[in-house]
């Protein structure tokens, strides 16, 4: 009974061992790499900063460790954004109100990313939404760092 007991217990910690050698042993991402994953709190991008046995830790740009066991990461859909090219798109969403133009306010977004040195293409400014007080917009930019 004791030994049943264990074994449930220790199944877990058995999956994350077993995740965590085949992380390091096909490597589908490598320190520094960025990569996005579908963890448990929701989608996040960050940097690789430690890959162990049991888990994998994740630096998000806003500073932030996320700390993803192995086994979660092995059955989820991952993208390494550092492997194919390391440019990447950024989604800078805005809100104007109902008064506001909204030719002008996409006109104003499409200008200051021009402006950014690091910007390389504009994709466009798509009204994403139109809620009961405001029109939310997004200027969707490439970039050449992972600083967003």
């Amino acid at each position: 009974m004791a030994s049943i007991v264990i074994g449930l217990a220790a199944q877990s910690t058995l999956a994350n061992f077993v995740a965590g050698i085949s992380l390091i042993f096909y490597r589908p991402f490598r320190l520094g790499d960025r990569i996005q994953i579908n963890a448990p709190t929701g989608l996040e991008t960050g940097i690789v900063e430690d890959v162990s046995l049991g888990y994998t830790v994740i630096q998000t740009f806003d500073n932030r460790r996320v700390i993803i066991s192995n086994s979660v990461i092995s059955n989820t859909v991952m993208v390494n954004l550092t492997a194919v090219h390391p440019r990447v798109m950024a989604i800078v969403p805005f809100s104007i109100s109902y008064d506001a133009d909204i030719d002008r306010a996409r006109e104003v977004a499409l200008e200051l990313a021009e402006a950014h040195a690091k910007v390389e293409e504009i994709v466009g400014c798509p009204v994403l939404l139109l809620n009961t007080s405001r029109s939310d917009l997004a200027g969707l930019v490439c970039r050449s760092c992972g600083c967003f």
